[in-house]
Formats: C-alpha cells, structure tokens, sequence
C-alpha cells in the first residue's frame, strides 16, 4: 500500500480534543471571538500550559493571538498530513493503521478506521501508520465529501501481480486486481492475517523491529475463508456489525453513573470505589484485550473519569463488549482455519511441491522466525 503515512499530530490536546462535537465547536467558539481579550483566553483555557520562556499557551512556533485570528479558517492540528488524510473523506474510505515496531508488549497493534487517524490512535508508545485502501482523484479529493468520487485501490501494480500468481487467477480486473477478487476482500484477509495469534507469535521478534510482513496463500479457498473472517473483524471493529445487537452485559447500579474508580472483578467493570455501579458480564478476558497499547475496556472509562454516562455512552460501551468478545472468538478461528490447511508456513505456500517458497519474504521470515526461536530449521 504506497500510499501511507503517520498519523496527524495534534498539539495542545487539552484544549484540541473532546468527548463530543458540541462541546469542541463551544470551546473553538470562544477561542475566535476576538470580543474576549487574549489574556482572558490564555486565563480560561491555558493557564500552566507553558513555559518561563513564553506566555501561557504559546510557543516557539504557535502564538496565541496568531493562532486566534487564523482559526476560522484552519484547523489546530500541528502536522494535519493532507497527502493520505485527504482519501479518507468518502463513502468508501477504509484504512488500515499498524506500527512500523513495537518497543511496549507484543503486537497487537493494527486496526482499521473510516476516518482520519492520529499517530497514536493504536500506538501507545511507537507511531501509527495509516494506510488508505482507497485513492481520490485530486479533483474529488479538494471536496470536503467525495460521495461519489473516482477512486483506485492503493496497492503496488508489484503486489497484485503477487497475489495473482499466487493464487494462479489472472489479473482481469480494474486496475489489475485479480479476477474475482475485490480490494476490500484483499484488504480483509490481510486484516484476518494480522490478527492471527499464531502469525503473531511466530513472528513476535520480527514484528518488534518493521512493519508487518503479509504472505501470500496458493490456497484459494483459505484466501475467501480469511476474507469472510477479516470481513467479520472490520464490521465489529468499525461498529458496523449486526452482533452488535446482541448484547452480553448487564447496567446495574445508579441511574446517574458517575465514572469515579474503573476497575474488575466478578466478571463486572465497576464505576465506582464501593463498586455498586457498572457492567456485569464482561469475562476477565474482554477486561484485558488490548488493541495497541490499550487495554479497551478500561481506557475508554478512564477516559472519561469525572462525567456522567449518558444512554449513549453506556450502550456505546456494551457494544464495545460485543466486539471484543466477538474479537477474541474470530481470532481463535482464524488460527483454526489456518491449521486445516496445513498450519504454518505451508499454509501459506504456492499449492505444489512441498518445500517451494512462493514469496521471497516469506523465506527470509521463516528463516528469522526459526533461528530467533533456536530451532535452527524449518519446522
């Protein structure tokens, strides 16, 4: 996928960033009305934010008077990255966001988005990358919605020639994809692939140190299987999926939660430091899913400490539940399917003579992953 990028840096988050839309469009509001003095802003919205070198809320490259009189007309983002964020306003906008190592934990960090990502949104620690499955025009991507744009699947001419040997189907479609395959199913078995736990361990050292590596399947059937899964993933992890109707925990407690102190036990998220308040049903196992740096089921309550959750916000949470559960149950069957069709690494393999490679990175990926474990040779 050529075209990537970090994801958009913000700065001044305290003040960038909220929980919902109104209050933000308030609060930038205010920030432009040139009626309140400067020092009456830097009071309300950046006192301590500074240092002994500059007044409360500036910088050495962001002034606040500045700032002030140019904001109506552009966005407070330090680094906006307009040459990948720019395809992501469609119907059809799609991404993929991972890391290029990981210095925290083991991998776990891809996911996938409609929308602009920041740098850290799956990264804790490491950057975030973001990759668009789809191209605008320059024409369709100057509107602020391309309903109905022109588009390109972002792929290296390279890498469906690849994928279309590989799997021995010629290259019939628009813009060279392979016959009967469509960029979303390409885009969601690889999604499928990269949440594969035994593709995780396997190759836990190489993905401490570059961008995960996919290979490529012979294996047509396991292609389509890990496509329908993949599929699965993105619509849970998008909120898009109907399972997530289908709720598996319980509200119980004040009619007026108050987020105070996040924490588990007895299969419940408490909110509150007597845990009286929360959501019983969530195993131990959904409280410690992580995506990234995350810990999901805590960090959006400790995200919001302080505020009272609304109708919303609770349903919000349950189906965040749904998905994680969901999440971990596919993950177990995307190393199932891979097992029937002769584990690793033959299930990735061209179909034919056993002990042919049939990418070259898959070779020099199973070399490190053996003698990084200590085995010394192909298992």
């Amino acid at each position: 996928m050529p075209v990537n990028c970090a994801g958009f840096i913000t700065a001044r988050d305290h003040f960038v960033i909220a929980l919902d839309k109104a209050t933000l469009l308030a609060r930038i509001g205010d920030f432009a009305n040139l009626k309140s003095t400067d020092a009456a802003i830097r009071a309300k919205y950046f006192a301590g934010y500074g240092s002994a070198k500059y007044p409360d809320g500036d910088s050495r490259g962001w002034k606040v008077p500045e700032a002030r009189r140019h904001v109506a007309a552009d966005w407070m983002v330090d680094w906006p990255r307009p040459e990948v964020m720019r395809h992501m306003f469609s119907e059809h906008a799609l991404a993929l966001s991972t890391s290029r190592s990981v210095e925290i934990g083991v991998f776990e960090h891809v996911f996938c988005s409609r929308l602009p990502l920041g740098h850290h949104t799956v990264s804790l620690k490491e950057v975030n990358y973001v990759f668009p499955l789809y191209l605008l025009s320059d024409e369709d991507a100057q509107h602020s919605l391309a309903l109905r744009a022109e588009r390109e699947p972002n792929f290296a001419t390279a890498f469906l020639k690849a994928v279309s040997t590989t799997l021995n189907v010629a290259q019939k479609g628009p813009h060279g994809m392979p016959d009967g395959l469509t960029p979303e199913a390409i885009f969601h078995y690889a999604y499928a692939v990269l949440h594969a736990p035994s593709y995780r361990s396997r190759y836990a050292e190489f993905l401490k140190s570059d961008f995960p590596r996919l290979p490529l399947t012979g294996h047509l059937d396991l292609f389509r299987a890990l496509a329908r899964l993949g599929a699965e993933l993105t619509a849970l992890h998008l909120l898009e999926s109907p399972k997530l109707a289908n709720l598996i925990t319980e509200f119980i407690g004040s009619r007026i939660p108050d987020v105070e102190k996040v924490s588990w036990s007895k299969n419940t998220v408490w909110l509150d430091k007597a845990q009286t308040t929360g959501f019983k049903g969530v195993r131990e196992e959904v409280w410690n899913f992580h995506i990234g740096g995350y810990q999901v089921c805590e960090k959006w309550l400790k995200d919001r400490k302080g505020r009272t959750l609304s109708k919303d916000d609770i349903a919000h949470y349950q189906k965040i539940v749904v998905a994680l559960s969901e999440t971990i149950r596919l993950m177990k069957e995307i190393d199932e399917v891979i097992a029937q069709h002769g584990g690793w690494p033959w299930a990735f393999k061209s179909v034919g003579v056993r002990g042919t490679e049939s990418q070259p990175f898959l070779k020099a990926a199973e070399s490190a992953a053996t003698y990084v474990a200590g085995e010394g040779k192909e298992p």
